[in-house]
């Protein structure tokens, strides 16, 4: 439910607080009050394309807040709202929308940051808006399936998944297979030259990391006679010479030993002493090894490279790394082999297009038989609709097409159907793109919110310009039907008409006004009094005369009936 909305510095609205009640909220106004930019402010909080040019004239930004409930049984929304760890552990929600001429644009669910995608996906769960675009969509048949599946959505949930996933599993299948069909011809005719690379590659042997450990021993090789020169001379002053280390550590070692004997505070640095003569024997004895295993071996440095120039030209051609090339490698063997077996993995892949096709369309068929059943339902209740809305003798009926025939497959099944109408009795059906009238096509919207809407968690409806094209008693009726959607749906609609108006639940007064050459818009939740007076202004214009009263209060009262009815 929306609760509150602020609008500042947008179009010609400079401050404007709104506080909103349940049930069937009328809007009402003169001519270019601002109506429609309510609406328009609503959508933008909502995540709808912003515009610069919308921001009120000699300011910099506008700012637009909504404050909603979160109702129990919007799960959906909660899904979102959890998946983008938002709290709403009071069950509210803050949507705010700030448009700079700078063009900065800043989006936010109560404290968080979002993006303008996130906001537009949490208002879809908040709020239906119902304009001349929702017209125009129910006017494209390519929309038509969708609305039909959305009113049997809890019948063939399961279904649309079936029929999107083996949807998915046929279209891999059959490019899988395309792809083999066209790598196949490509791969046949580089068959030589494939089986010329892989063996070029195989005979060098090569394994990971032996180019690092060739050239480690490479350097070894090229550098031994220096290594035993530097070796045998720390071997020499270790051990070797007349004054070595290792011998002059032996006698302070025992010199100082002999300390202990006097003074056992030096215990300590006498057993490092003593460690230390330790690790100098150990790294004499490493040093004699290593000088005594060196040698120059013109043959292994030969070989070492002779194998790393083999790798390095083929790093040169397949890949800067051993583990590049032996993937290449791979990527040979398997175009080689799938070349050899190309009949058999041909056959192998077409079983399976055909067995994941036969699969898809099994779903689809499901699918369909369910949804002619719920089209016969839907279209029973859309022409009884029309019936009670002044629309006698219509005709509502759902076409389908058989999309099968051409394979033209889709994640939605073999399905395209069209509405179509009939208005008249004994006239032809007819796409319900044909309707002339306006009054008709919003007769026709407003049966579809009114018969989707009992599937729906979307507690908010707002309806701009359903009127359009009615007046009279259909226009009492359709009032009559906007407040019974009320009793479970918050509606906010915006009307020109009195036998709508006279309905509400909440009347509010949009107006504007001139001060010191600045227009300001002001909005107004009337009382009763001041709703019988809105609704002569509606009747009569400047005309307050007591007939128009009388009728204005019998509206009202004519209103109170049907809703008790």
């Amino acid at each position: 439910m929306l609760l509150s909305l602020n609008i500042n510095n947008y179009a010609i609205i400079d401050n404007l607080s709104i506080e909103f009640d349940e049930g069937l909220n009328i809007i009402t106004g003169e001519t270019g009050a601002g109506k429609s930019i309510i609406i328009g402010a609503l959508s933008l909080v909502l995540g709808e394309h912003a515009k610069t040019e919308n921001i009120r004239t000699g300011k910099d930004k506008a700012v637009i807040q909504a404050l909603f409930t979160v109702e129990e049984n919007n799960h959906e929304l909660k899904e979102v709202l959890d998946d983008l760890s938002i709290d709403y552990s009071d069950q509210t929600l803050i949507l705010t929308r700030e448009i700079s001429l700078k063009g900065r644009n800043i989006c936010k669910i109560n404290s968080t940051l979002v993006n303008v995608s996130t906001l537009k996906e949490v208002g879809t769960h908040l709020i239906d808006i119902h304009g001349q675009h929702e017209h125009q969509k129910l006017l494209n048949q390519n929309t038509h399936l969708s609305f039909l599946d959305s009113y049997g959505q809890n019948k063939i949930k399961d279904d649309l998944r079936n029929v999107s996933l083996s949807y998915d599993e046929y279209k891999k299948a059959l490019k899988e297979l395309t792809e083999l069909e066209k790598k196949s011809k490509e791969n046949s005719d580089n068959l030589d030259n494939f089986k010329r690379q892989f063996e070029e590659i195989n005979e060098v042997e090569l394994e990971i990391g032996e180019d690092e450990e060739l050239e480690k021993r490479e350097k070894i090789l090229l550098n031994s006679q220096n290594i035993y020169s530097d070796i045998d001379s720390a071997y020499s002053l270790l051990y070797k010479s007349d004054s070595n280390v290792l011998s002059n550590l032996t006698l302070a070692n025992e010199s100082f030993s002999k300390v202990l004997d006097y003074d056992e505070s030096v215990k300590e640095n006498v057993e490092m002493l003593n460690e230390a003569n330790t690790l100098i024997e150990e790294v004499v004895f490493f040093l004699r090894d290593y000088r005594d295993n060196i040698s120059f071996n013109p043959e292994e440095l030969n070989d070492i490279e002779s194998k790393l120039n083999k790798i390095n030209y083929l790093k040169k051609k397949y890949g800067v790394t051993i583990e590049e090339i032996l993937e290449y490698k791979k990527e040979l063997q398997n175009n080689i082999e799938l070349i050899d077996n190309y009949e058999d993995t041909l056959n192998s892949l077409k079983k399976d297009v055909d067995k994941k096709k036969k699969e898809y369309l099994k779903h689809a068929k499901t699918l369909r038989e369910k949804r002619k059943k719920i089209a016969d339902e839907f279209c029973k209740k859309i022409t009884e609709n029309l019936q009670l809305l002044s629309m006698k003798g219509t005709v509502f009926a759902c076409e389908f097409k058989d999309l099968e025939k051409n394979e033209n497959y889709t994640k939605k099944g073999i399905d395209d159907i069209a509405f179509m109408i009939s208005t008249n009795k004994g006239e032809s059906l007819k796409p319900l793109n044909k309707i002339a009238s306006g009054g008709e096509i919003s007769r026709v919207m407003l049966s579809f919110k009114r018969i989707l809407s009992e599937n729906d968690n979307i507690d908010c409806l707002i309806f701009d310009e359903i009127d359009t094209g009615i007046s009279g008693q259909t226009a009492l009726i359709v009032g009559k039907q906007m407040w019974e959607l009320s009793k479970n749906h918050q509606i906010l609609a915006i009307t020109h008409l009195p036998q709508i108006a006279s309905m509400a639940d909440t009347n509010y007064f949009i107006k504007k006004e001139v001060k010191d050459d600045k227009t300001f818009t002001s909005f107004t939740k009337l009382n009763e009094e001041e709703k019988v007076e809105e609704l002569v202004r509606i009747i009569s214009g400047e005309n307050t005369s007591e007939n128009a009263i009388m009728y204005a209060k019998d509206m009202i009262e004519n209103a109170d009936k049907l809703k008790n009815q």
